[in-house]
């Protein structure tokens, strides 16, 4: 899935979008995920959306009021899942208990319009190292807990946050979407590298999603897993 945001340009970022969106359809196949903070680019982009290759992804409510009202009624239409981000009106939680009541708030909403579980995509908000050493470990424990209260809902994040303001992001990037994937973390917004993509494939191959192996050595045969080979060379010289 491609993420694609048009809100730099606010006063046509509807038909931006939906121009990014035929465009890109148009050459690649692959579905799209609407970024914005306005409801109308989400209804928008999903009228001419082709679905061939997925359903579009929302992204995004929280449990505030004026993020779900206008929202959800979208969502249930199409029947299309959405990013949830675990926060409300007085900003991102703080413990264990404001985590489960966001969630439940939220599911209480989607619930009431009957819009399916697995619909849901639980964002608990991933922040920087480079700000604090513990942001880490804080999203993976609430990916835990989250995991552990609501076993029909899908988690998401931005893993690309673990690691703004360091250098070297890959390494950190990937070591990160390691450990999620052992947390059973669903999905992922990353930024696709030589480096995240080959991890990628190990990834499912480690996770019993690539059959006989066959992906890894596909991908290996195209040179596409030599990530460390200039390096080796040097070294051999």
């Amino acid at each position: 899935m491609l993420t694609v945001n048009a809100g730099d340009r606010y006063k046509s970022e509807i038909d931006d979008i939906i121009w990014m969106t035929e465009v890109i359809q148009s050459k690649i196949e692959i579905p799209i995920c609407f970024d914005s903070p306005n409801p109308k680019v989400f209804e928008e982009g999903i009228k001419v959306h082709d679905d061939s290759w997925g359903k579009p992804l929302i992204n995004s409510i929280t449990a505030e009021k004026d993020r779900l009202e206008p929202i959800l009624p979208i969502v249930k239409k199409y029947n299309v899942p959405v990013v949830a981000l675990l926060m409300d009106e007085n900003g991102h939680p703080q413990t264990d208990e404001e985590i489960i009541q966001i969630s439940n708030k939220i599911l209480a909403n989607t619930d009431k319009l009957e819009i399916p579980r697995e619909n849901i995509y639980f964002d608990s908000m991933l922040f920087p190292l480079s700000i604090d050493k513990d942001n880490g470990l804080n999203y993976l424990n609430s990916l835990k807990l989250i995991k552990s209260e609501h076993d029909d809902v899908n988690t998401i994040c931005g893993l690309n946050n673990i690691s703004h303001g360091l250098p070297a992001q890959d390494i950190i990037n990937t070591a990160f979407t390691a450990i999620c994937s052992a947390l059973d973390q669903d999905a992922i917004f990353i930024e696709l590298t030589e480096v995240t993509s080959a991890y990628f494939k190990a990834l499912n191959l480690i996770n019993g999603q690539d059959n006989y192996c066959k992906d890894y050595i596909n991908e290996y045969r195209k040179n596409n897993l030599e990530i460390f080979k200039d390096k080796a060379d040097e070294v051999n010289l």
